[in-house]
């Protein structure tokens, strides 16, 4: 009985260690700092270098003008995804000009203008 009751105590703990490591990213287009809400990082590349499973990188108002490609090196897990949003409701546009390979076109997905 207490051999369980530890098991159980030591499930838990480890469940809450593993989402207490989780952390909200911040970026915004005149960002210079280290991805704080105080201090966003200036590009979505450092942001999403930053993350690790179970983070959320939440993109601020404003419009980003990437000249590289983002470069997507890791994943989250299936019950701890790394997920880029806009930050509450605010208008993010990532404008695509100044990448390579560029083909110009404009969709709508989930609030955020592609151009």
């Amino acid at each position: 009985m207490v051999r369980s009751s530890i098991l159980d105590l030591a499930a838990v703990l480890a469940a809450l260690t593993s989402t207490a490591q989780c952390k909200d990213i911040y970026v915004s287009p005149t960002g210079t700092g280290s991805g704080s809400h105080t201090a966003p990082y200036g590009s979505i590349q450092s942001a999403v270098n930053a993350a690790a499973a179970g983070d959320t990188i939440f993109l601020r108002a404003g419009t980003y003008k990437p000249t590289t490609n983002i470069q997507i090196t890791k994943s989250g897990t299936r019950t701890s995804p790394i997920i880029l949003r806009s930050y509450a409701k605010e208008k993010v546009i990532i404008d695509g000009e100044g990448l390579p390979g560029y083909v110009q076109a404009c969709e709508h997905v989930n609030g955020w203008t592609l151009l």
